[in-house]
Formats: structure tokens, C-alpha cells, sequence
């Protein structure tokens, strides 16, 4: 239902609805255990137009809609039972699929949802918040893997207020990260979009892969808000990429199995080394790394004393400048 309504559908049918396997009643007519997501759900989307979506502080799924009415409403769940710590409104309901309404736990100024794999309905989010989030942009979402030096990027911001808006917007980022200047001003009317910039500075140990910024804004518009925007960028390089994998064989040795491509025309080489906590560091080179994958073997005996631990993995460009980090976590 809720592709159908994102794709722009004239109509949802339930095709065969007096079906025991499949439909929303049973073959003798009596309520199955659909009817009533069915409705709480046809209920509550009927007639409403599709926003968009969010990144949520701990990464839950979402869908955001508009009722005729008004009224914004948002769809959430998680493959993972998780915790979503945020500002979305000042009136905000959660209603279960079953059609049961209660109100969230509360942190300060923002809401504490408990999200899971089943859908959960919150209504009477911030409208005007809601489409400030969704417009907020990083304008680079990739980081090059040069550390010590900066790497220009900006922040887009969009007023979304029927009225001016005034503040500032605080830049966060993963720990040892400098983002230069943290803080910006900004003074905007109804409407318009600012591009403030910003550098990023990397430490010497950042992780290659997603990482995770954080704005927070504090403005003032038809009263004071204070809430925070979340975006992901890249670390890396869109030409080099690595994969790590880890598992055991039968005789109790750890093997990581290192994956490396190059997507540039020229080829690379890179000297990379790997820790693991309490065993000696292990070398390995990669030649003249090109568009075929290089794989490389690494191998710790007795590896059952590493479960749960974390290994780095740093690769260093050889006649560049370039360096990835990775970390994983070994598994059995």
C-alpha cells in the first residue's frame, strides 16, 4: 500500500478480500489478521500525498505523507528493534497498525519512538520541520581519503517557514573529524536557499565508508526551534574499492579475505597492513591494481581468541597519497 501511494496509484484494491491465504478475510467470512492493518492503514493514507523521506538518528526506514487536511504523518520501522531519538513536532501520536494511539516518550524537547520491523504510524509531525529536513543538503556527499588536509564542501539550507528565518546551524562530525567552521550563521526569507561553505579535516585514523554528519539548527522563525538534520557522506575514493570479509576454517584459524578493485584507467599500488588485538601486524602488497579484483589472504591461528574483536585494516597508496581505513568486527 504504501508503494502503490508513493508511485502515484488512481486506486488500491485487494484483489481476492474473502481469502483464508491471502486476502483480509477468511473463506467463511470472518476477520482475518489483516483487516484491521488493512484499515489503520487505508484509513490513515487514503487521500494523503507523498512527501518524502528522512535519515533518522538511528537509521530506521521512513515515508512521509501529507493529508488533505494538512496534517503530515510519517510511516517508520527497522529491520532491528531500535530507539529514535528526535524532534518531530509538538503534538505527535504514535498509532500501531492494530489502530492503537499513544503518545512517545519524551527527552528534553524531542520525541523517544521505539521502532521494530512492524510499521508504526506518527502523526502531527512539524510540517514546515519536516520539509526543512528533507531540502537540508551536503552538497559533496565524498570524502576524499587524504588526511591532514581540507576538503571543501557546503551545506544547502532551504527556509521552509511562511516567515524569515534567523540562526545558526552547528556541523558535527564522527569523533577526531574537524569541520571548519563548525558553526554558521544564517538569515533567510520565506523560500530561499543558502549555500554556506565548509571544510572537513580528516584524522589520521577516519574510517573509509559511510560516515555520519550531524546539523544541528537552533533559529528562530514564527518561534524558536532547535532540532537536528541528519546526512551521510563517503569516506574513500569512488575509483578504489576494497571489501573486507571475515571466517573461520575448521581447525579454528581466522582467515580475512581482502577484495580490491580499481575503477581508474592507471593502475595503483598500495602496501596495506592489518592489526588485530594482541597478534602480531601482518603485511601484504597489492601490484599494479587495476579493474580486476585483487584478492588478498590473511590468516591468524587460534582466531576463536578474536571473536568480537575489531581488526584495521589500513591500505596506503604507494607513490600517492591516498589511504583507506576499515575496520570489521571478526564473526564466527
Amino acid at each position: 500500500m504504501l508503494a502503490a501511494k508513493i508511485h502515484g496509484a488512481d486506486g488500491i484494491f485487494v484483489a481476492k478480500p474473502f481469502d483464508s491465504t491471502r486476502g483480509i478475510m477468511s473463506d467463511e467470512g470472518t476477520p482475518g489478521e489483516l483487516l484491521l492493518p488493512w484499515r489503520t492503514t487505508s484509513a490513515l493514507l487514503s487521500g494523503t500525498k507523498y512527501l518524502g523521506e528522512i535519515r533518522m538518528p538511528g537509521g530506521s526506514e521512513n515515508r512521509i505523507f501529507q493529508a488533505k487536511s494538512g496534517e503530515v504523518l510519517m510511516v517508520v520501522w527497522n529491520r532491528v528493534l531500535t530507539q529514535e531519538t528526535i524532534y518531530l513536532g509538538e503534538d505527535v501520536r504514535v498509532v500501531d497498525v492494530w489502530g492503537r494511539a499513544k503518545s512517545p516518550g519524551q527527552e528534553k524537547h524531542r520525541q523517544v519512538i521505539e521502532v521494530s520491523n512492524l510499521p508504526q504510524f506518527i502523526l502531527g509531525l512539524d510540517p514546515y520541520v519536516a520539509r526543512w529536513r528533507m531540502s537540508t543538503r551536503i552538497a559533496e556527499p565524498n570524502v576524499p581519503s587524504i588526511f591532514g588536509s581540507s576538503h571543501p564542501n557546503r551545506i544547502e539550507i532551504t527556509n521552509s517557514f511562511e516567515q524569515g528565518a534567523g540562526g545558526i546551524v552547528q556541523l558535527v562530525g564522527p569523533e577526531g573529524w574537524q569541520i571548519l567552521p563548525n558553526r554558521v550563521d544564517f538569515k533567510l526569507s520565506h523560500g530561499e536557499r543558502s549555500k554556506r561553505p565548509f571544510q572537513i579535516v580528516l584524522p589520521f585514523n577516519a574510517v573509509s565508508g559511510v560516515a555520519a554528519i550531524r546539523a544541528d539548527f537552533d533559529f528562530a522563525a514564527d518561534r524558536q526551534y532547535k532540532f537536528s538534520v541528519y546526512r551521510e557522506v563517503t569516506v574513500g575514493d569512488k575509483d578504489i574499492e576494497l571489501e573486507l570479509h571475515t571466517r573461520f576454517e575448521d581447525d579454528g584459524t581466522l582467515v580475512v579475505e581482502q577484495r580490491m578493485i580499481n575503477y581508474a584507467k592507471e593502475p595503483v599500488d598500495f602496501k596495506c597492513l592489518l592489526y588485530a588485538p594482541g597478534r602480531r601486524r601482518q603485511r601484504m602488497q597489492v601490484y599494479r591494481l587495476s579493474n580486476s579484483s585483487d584478492i588478498k589472504i590473511y590468516k591468524y591461528q587460534n582466531g576463536h581468541d578474536l571473536i568480537g574483536g575489531e581488526l584495521w585494516l589500513r591500505a596506503e597508496e604507494q607513490g600517492g597519497n591516498r589511504v583507506f581505513n576499515y575496520r570489521v568486527i571478526a564473526e564466527q
